[in-house]
């Protein structure tokens, strides 16, 4: 009878195996701070100390430097080694939540002054939770009197991508974020007098992206010098609005899209939805992986199904 039992069960198990490959159930979770401090510092220009609870007159300095140092135990007191991966909010002032990826001392943001008030800049650092991994600052914004014109000194702001430094600069970019982690954006400006092709680098633009995992992640373009490098998030469309800062009218405005596909994982989520991970530097292999077999769970049913034949025939 045994016989029997086990010839059907085997068939059965067989079939399901046929049927059902093997599931994966893959399980994320926040891994402890690698750091003993995060420091948020702000310096009004290049050669300028950092300074924590920055006091800058937009009169003299309109725009500041903003970056966060991360440091573990063995590192030096002084603690001066920018972060490879924390997200910088920067809340008053004139902004509400805009963010700024860091991802290394090449990266540092240059961020141009709203309003006056009190500016609160807070770093946190992306799957990793404790206080080692957080930090704030302030920076007191004084000296601005100007409002928006509501006029414009362009007659064309064009937002572009390009892969790498090489490469074409691309309205509408298509790119797969295996094989390029990071992209380049740009704006380029043109008054009536310079030339059809607008190849211009804005001297200073705002660049905002929404969707593939960004959410109202503001870059500063001031020049050639400070084209940003943008280190992408997740499969998805990702929305460009470029504005002018005291300028308004359609000379001084773009939209444009990104489309992000990942390769790793077979096909394309285009929705540009899903949820926030501004992780710019954090594997996959860092994430814990929990994988249940179809194959093993038919197993434990086939044993605990002989052991209650047995028991009846007892």
């Amino acid at each position: 009878m045994y016989r029997k039992i086990i010839l059907k069960l085997s068939f059965i198990l067989a079939a399901l195996v046929v049927i059902f490959p093997a599931i994966s159930i893959t399980v994320s979770a926040q891994s402890s701070c690698d750091f003993v401090t995060t420091k948020v510092r702000a310096q009004l220009t290049g050669s300028t100390p950092w300074t924590e609870n920055l006091n800058a007159d937009a009169s003299q300095n309109p725009s500041i430097r903003i970056t966060a140092f991360q440091c573990t135990a063995a590192q030096t007191a002084a603690c001066d080694v920018v972060s490879n991966n924390v997200v910088l909010t920067l809340n008053g002032a004139g902004f509400n939540g805009e963010t700024f990826n860091i991802t290394g001392a090449g990266s540092i943001p240059t961020v141009n002054l709203i309003q006056n008030g009190t500016l609160t800049i807070t770093a946190t650092t992306p799957n990793k939770s404790g206080a080692g991994c957080t930090g704030t600052s302030t920076v007191n914004v004084t000296g601005i009197t100007n409002t928006p014109t509501n006029t414009c000194d362009f007659v064309a702001t064009k937002f572009r991508a390009q892969l790498n430094s090489n490469s074409n600069w691309t309205e509408n970019l298509s790119v797969d974020k295996v094989k390029n982690p990071t992209i380049r954006i740009v704006a380029f400006q043109c008054t009536a007098a310079q030339t059809a092709a607008c190849e211009n680098v804005a001297s200073n633009a705002d660049i905002t992206l929404n969707g593939g995992g960004f959410v109202n992640a503001k870059f500063n373009l001031a020049g050639i010098s400070l084209i940003p490098t943008v280190s992408l998030l997740q499969a998805g469309i990702v929305n460009v609005t470029v504005t002018t800062p005291g300028q308004a009218g359609s000379g001084c405005e773009d939209t444009d899209t990104i489309i992000v596909s990942d390769s790793s994982i077979g096909s394309n989520n285009n929705n540009g939805g899903g949820t926030t991970l501004p992780n710019t530097s954090e594997s996959d292999s860092n994430i814990p992986t929990y994988r249940i077999s179809f194959i093993g769970l038919s197993l434990v049913a086939l044993g605990t199904m002989l052991k209650k034949n047995s028991n009846r025939t007892k």
